[in-house]
C-alpha cells in the first residue's frame, strides 16, 4: 500500500514538473524584456543588483565611483513618498 502511494506521488510530481517547465518556457520571452531593461538600468546605478547574464559567481565588479544614477533614484523615490504621504497630514 505504501509503495503504491509513493508511485502515485512520483507520477503527480513528474506531471507537475512538466506543467511548470511548459509554463516557464511560455512566459520566458515576456520575462526577458523586463530583465533586459533592469540590466540596462543596473549598469547605470548598481551593477551587482541585476548582473549581466554572462557573469558568474567569481566575477569581480568595478566599484562605481559616480553615484549620479543612485542619487537620481533616491531623489525620485523621496519625491514620490512626499507626494503620497505629505508631512502636513496625519499618518492615521
Amino acid at each position: 500500500m505504501a509503495i503504491r502511494k509513493e508511485r502515485e506521488s512520483e507520477k503527480t510530481e513528474n506531471r507537475n514538473e512538466g506543467q511548470v517547465a511548459s509554463r516557464y518556457s511560455k512566459y520566458e520571452s515576456i520575462r526577458l524584456t523586463y530583465l533586459t531593461r533592469a540590466r540596462t538600468a543596473a549598469l547605470l546605478t548598481i551593477p551587482t543588483l541585476v548582473p549581466p547574464e554572462s557573469n558568474g559567481m567569481a566575477t569581480k565588479y568595478p566599484t562605481p565611483y559616480q553615484g549620479i544614477g543612485a542619487r537620481g533614484t533616491n531623489n525620485l523615490a523621496s519625491k514620490l513618498l512626499l507626494a503620497l504621504l505629505p508631512p502636513i497630514c496625519p499618518f492615521f
